[in-house]
């Protein structure tokens, strides 16, 4: 039997044995922190199933920059599918699984891109199950995109409301073409109305102006609350970091150049509130 096909294996029973359930929202992973670039390197409860027949075909792995590629997304860390050489991928990648509440709209967000050669592209779909598993997986996807080609990262926000009350799994699919190449998926995001911020005040958050040449204007946000604010280029790169303290903060970003960036707010606890692309222009 395939190492792949027991690591799968080991993952469906790590998920029923110990699966974490996700109850309180926002929910991020940006892989950070994993090592190496294998299976077992996946976030906490994330797991993975190959269903490709031929051998020595890859699966869902984790991903490093390096100093020939920036890989990720945020930060340094990424997942990625390599295309089969030999038949069309067919492999899934799932998150822990997510207690819904029916009638209750929830959101999966995500960063995407591909590395192509000549004509190349790749292909994926998003999927919501009651389990970790193909089988477990609803059969129409909530998001599908058969034509891939960007290679810079592009974020996708996609909705799902449940029909009845449980526990529930997204569930990331590659079906590329054979002889493809790489995609690449990083910063994915799960949330409900039920967040850390009520969604009411979520709504309040204002960054202003937009373009702008020299200062974001931050609003709406708690009072006596430690934050950080948080700038990063279109590369995923951190290009400056501050805390503050209140209701509203002035990011200053008059040494930067012109471009698209991206600002990405956090409590001290590390909660994700929310993160919203700007644009320098002068």
């Amino acid at each position: 039997m395939k190492k792949v096909l027991l690591a799968s294996l080991f993952a469906f029973s790590i998920g029923i044995a110990h699966s974490q359930i996700i109850t309180t929202f926002p929910y991020f992973t940006g892989f950070e922190g994993r090592q190496g670039n294998l299976n077992d390197s996946l976030p906490d409860f994330w797991t993975y199933e190959d269903l490709n027949g031929a051998g020595n075909n890859s699966s869902w792995e984790i991903i490093k920059n390096s100093q020939l590629s920036v890989n990720a997304h945020t930060d340094s860390t990424a997942v990625h599918m390599f295309s089969n050489m030999n038949e069309s991928n067919n492999d899934w990648l799932f998150t822990p699984g997510v207690q819904m509440e029916i009638g209750k709209k929830y959101t999966i967000t995500f960063w995407y891109c591909v590395r192509s050669i000549l004509s190349s592209f790749e292909k994926t779909k998003l999927h919501v199950g009651t389990g970790a598993s193909s089988a477990d997986m609803m059969t129409d996807p909530i998001w599908d995109n058969n034509h891939i080609i960007n290679e810079n990262y592009q974020m996708e926000t996609v909705s799902y409301t449940p029909s009845q009350d449980g526990v529930f799994y997204f569930g990331f699919h590659s079906y590329s073409d054979p002889a493809q190449f790489i995609f690449f998926l990083d910063d994915i995001t799960i949330s409900s109305k039920v967040t850390g911020i009520a969604e009411n005040d979520l709504a309040k958050i204002q960054l202003s102006p937009n373009p702008s040449s020299d200062f974001i204007h931050i609003t709406g946000l708690n009072e006596n609350q430690n934050y950080r604010v948080i700038l990063y280029n279109m590369l995923g790169r951190k290009v400056q970091e501050n805390p503050f303290n209140g209701t509203q903060f002035l990011l200053d970003i008059s040494a930067f150049e012109n471009g698209n960036y991206f600002v990405r707010i956090l409590t001290e606890n590390n909660e994700i509130i929310t993160s919203r692309p700007i644009s320098i222009v002068r």
